[in-house]
C-alpha cells in the first residue's frame, strides 16, 4: 500500500503546535503563574535548550532506539509527560526538570521526524506535504478561537492556586 503522507503532514503540524504554543508560550505563561521569572528564566530556558541539543545529538547515535517508530513514540511521550508535569505547582527545580524534558522531547521528536521524513510523507510531492504540515501547524497556532480553547482548557486543568 502506498504511503499517502497524511501521517507525515499531521506529525509536522503536531510538532509545530507543541513547539510554538506549548514550549514557547504556554510554558512561559505557566512559569509566570508560578512566580518564576527574571533571573530564573534564563536558567530554565537554558535547561530546555540543553535537553533539546543533548537529545538531538544522542538520537542518531543510540543503537538502543534504532526503530524510528519507537523514537517517534518516545519523543511524543516525553513531550506529553512534560506538558502534564507543567500543570503541577512548579518551583525553580521542578521548572528546570520540566524545561529539560520539553527540550528533550522536542529534540528526539524533531530529529526522528526529519531523519525519516520520507518514510512519513511518502515519495509523491514531498515539498507540498511539508508545506501543508507547516501551514496547518501555523494556522492552528494563529487561530484566535484555538487560542481561547487552549487557554480555557489549560487554565482549568492547571489551575492549582
Amino acid at each position: 500500500m502506498r504511503n499517502s503522507g497524511v501521517r507525515g503532514v499531521c506529525l509536522i503540524a503536531i510538532t509545530y503546535v507543541y513547539f510554538l504554543i506549548f514550549a514557547q508560550f504556554a510554558f512561559l505563561a505557566r512559569l509566570a503563574e508560578c512566580g518564576i521569572a527574571g533571573e530564573h528564566l534564563n536558567s530554565i530556558m537554558a535547561a530546555m535548550a540543553a535537553g533539546g541539543v543533548l537529545l538531538s545529538l544522542l538520537t542518531p547515535r543510540v543503537q538502543l532506539l534504532s526503530s524510528s517508530v519507537l523514537r517517534l513514540r518516545l519523543g511524543l511521550t516525553v513531550a506529553g509527560i512534560a506538558a502534564l508535569l507543567a500543570c503541577l505547582r512548579l518551583g525553580e527545580a521542578e521548572a528546570l526538570l520540566v524545561a529539560f524534558l520539553i527540550g528533550a522531547g522536542l529534540g528526539l521528536l524533531t530529529v526522528t521526524l526529519v531523519s525519516d521524513l520520507m518514510r512519513w510523507i511518502g515519495d509523491s510531492n514531498p515539498l507540498l506535504k511539508i508545506a501543508l504540515g507547516t501551514g496547518v501547524g501555523y494556522l492552528l497556532c494563529n487561530s484566535s478561537s484555538h487560542h481561547r480553547r487552549c487557554a480555557l482548557w489549560g487554565g482549568n486543568l492547571c489551575n492549582n492556586r
